[in-house]
């Protein structure tokens, strides 16, 4: 469950990081959407939808440079055998970039 939780709290911090201050978006939500409205997919359906929100375009770009969409799709997968392990994860950050 821990891989979970610091999927949901990764996308939340480079969600908030990338967009405008006071961009209304909380971790209530973020569950929600995951959880309920997208039902897990992260990397379709819930990419094009939050894509969707100019506030968020930077923050899109970014996962999509190194599948980062993929990688939390992964992490908040309900399955525990196909989440990834940390070091996994770390590998995919390391291919990522801050301009």
């Amino acid at each position: 469950q821990e891989a979970v939780e610091m999927g949901l709290v990764l996308l939340y911090v480079i969600l908030k990081s990338f967009s405008p201050e006071g961009t209304p978006l909380d971790m209530a939500t973020l569950r929600r959407y995951v959880d309920v409205t997208f039902s897990g997919s992260i990397k379709g359906e819930m990419r094009d939808f939050i894509r969707a929100d100019e506030q968020y375009q930077e923050a899109v770009e970014w996962l999509d440079s190194f599948d980062g969409w993929g990688l939390i799709e992964a992490m908040v997968n309900p399955g525990w055998k196909s989440r990834p392990t940390a070091e996994s994860c770390l590998g995919v950050f390391e291919q990522a970039t801050i301009e």
